[in-house]
């Protein structure tokens, strides 16, 4: 019996300062046990800092729709939004194209 593991992907958007472009990289798969707003901003977070970034530098999260991500109170981005509040929420431009 296979056993179904949630995960999500994790990229992140930055100024290259040496070539000064911006660039978008993939960083993980990570996989949650926990798929409230809670437990995946935490594990967003962990994973953010185990990597040695700098979360005060973090200016603006980028999800779907989903109300565990985008809760305006108990979902991911407003969880994040509270310990760093210049992480500025947008809706992803691909999935608002797709509810077209």
């Amino acid at each position: 019996m296979k056993r179904q593991i949630e995960q999500f992907s994790i990229c992140i958007q930055y100024v290259d300062e040496e070539l000064i472009v911006i660039r978008e990289d993939f960083v993980a798969f990570v996989p949650v046990h926990d798929v409230t707003g809670l437990g995946l901003a935490t594990v967003l977070q962990n994973t953010l800092i185990e990597l040695g970034l700098d979360l005060d530098k973090l200016y603006g999260q980028g999800y779907d729709g989903a109300a565990t991500i985008s809760g305006n109170f108990r979902g991911v981005q407003a969880i994040v939004k509270k310990s760093h509040p210049k992480a500025l929420y947008t809706h992803c431009v691909s999935h608002s194209l797709n509810l077209c």
